[in-house]
């Protein structure tokens, strides 16, 4: 028993380690396959020079396995873009690390089309590179529908911050007159009532119109920050003081935590205070009556984390990844009747994230309550973060 379980297991190591043959074998399939797929397809040597290419490349390119022997893959790069590609090449033959980019490539008719380009390593049993495979993918309608989309995107937010411009215009007028009207004494119940709603309805018009107004100058890249240290705690303190009325009228409890304590932040003091404020207006919205929000800060690893949570309604799972989506209420019937666009948490995030901050939204579904975490570099002694603000997203270049 023990002589055949020992004959299996050199029989399973030996059909482990690569052999030449193997390799062979693989790169036959590999060409193989590649003939027969949508993809342009390589295979380099160890030191990066192309040795065979898939009949659609050739196809693409309108040449032929010798012409690219002698003419280089470089041949059908965009000039523009040749130094880049071939520097990356280097950088990934000197470490062996697979890598993939963006390239530009002419075809038969001298059109330029934009690919995704991948490559692996084939290494033996040292680790030394035998050879290399790569695919290059059309991904040019991607990039255009893309794009496409992000100049919708701006003229949506044009348009938002022009609409928003006008429809304050009027703001001004209304508020003059209803300080006008409240300054002489109410002759009945009914106009006191009356007066009431006019401030309220205005109030919360002035609100929406402010939302609207950041959301576009986030999507124009106009959103104004000015970090410096501030107290976090003092400004929860604040906020919470400010709602504390409102929060009493629709009969819910409102308490802090770690109010009392200094928590110094790397932000913006405004800012902070209008995403805290989204999501308090949020809480006592979603909260019934006899509910309880609480607000909580404290440090935790070199971040000062901001809470709101709250024990109403709660929100499904299969809401939370796009919850801070613009334009998206995530509300039921009944929630409609508190109105609003959908901009709140949205904003939130921006505000956040444009402080080197991060939002989390925890909830354990409907009926069971909702948390927001708001987390900000903690100020360090001389007054910068303790933690550097998050890079620009790839794509902010070509390479990938």
């Amino acid at each position: 028993m023990r002589i055949a379980f020992a004959h299996n297991l050199r029989r399973a190591l030996t059909w482990r380690r690569p052999r030449p043959d193997i390799y062979r074998s693989g790169e036959d399939m590999f060409k193989l396959l590649a003939d027969n797929i949508a993809q342009l397809a390589w295979i380099a040597e160890p030191d990066g020079r192309m040795s065979w290419y898939n009949k659609r490349w050739l196809e693409f390119s309108g040449t032929t396995q010798e012409q690219m022997r002698k003419l280089g893959w470089e041949h059908v790069h965009h000039p523009d873009h040749l130094d880049r590609v071939r520097q990356k090449v280097q950088r990934h033959l000197q470490t062996g690390e697979p890598w993939k980019d963006l390239v530009a490539q002419r075809r038969s008719d001298g059109v330029y089309r934009w690919f995704l380009s991948h490559a692996f390593p084939l290494r033996d049993e040292t680790g030394r590179i035998l050879k290399w495979f790569g695919t290059n993918t059309d991904i040019t309608e991607q990039l255009a529908l893309e794009e496409e989309l992000r100049a919708s995107d701006r003229r949506k937010s044009e348009f938002i911050s022009v609409l928003a411009h006008e429809l304050r215009n009027p703001m001004a007028p209304l508020w003059n007159s209803l300080e006008i009207l409240q300054r002489f004494p109410a002759q009945d119940e009914k106009q006191v009532r009356a007066l009431a709603v006019a401030e309220r309805q205005v109030r919360h018009m002035a609100k929406l119109l402010d939302d609207l107004l950041d959301i576009s100058r986030v999507g124009t890249g106009k959103l104004h920050i000015e970090r410096e240290p501030c107290d976090a705690a003092g400004i929860a303190s604040q906020v919470v003081g400010d709602f504390a009325g409102v929060f009493a009228t629709r009969g819910v409890a409102l308490e802090g935590t770690g109010l009392d304590r200094p928590c110094r932040v790397l932000g913006d003091a405004s800012r902070i205070t209008q995403a805290l404020s989204n999501l308090l207006s949020n809480a006592v919205k979603f909260t019934p009556k006899g509910g309880r929000v609480r607000v909580r800060v404290g440090r935790s690893e070199g971040q000062v984390e901001i809470a709101v949570s709250d024990s109403g309604r709660g929100i499904a799972a299969e809401m939370l990844p796009t919850l801070f989506q613009p334009f998206r209420t995530h509300m039921d019937r009944e929630s409609l009747k508190e109105g609003g666009l959908g901009l709140g948490l949205p904003l939130v995030k921006h505000l956040v994230e444009a402080q080197g901050g991060t939002v989390e939204a925890r909830s354990e579904g409907c009926g069971r309550g909702a948390e927001f975490i708001l987390r900000l570099p903690a100020a360090a002694p001389g007054g910068q973060a303790a933690e550097p603000a998050r890079p620009l997203p790839a794509y902010a270049s070509a390479e990938i």
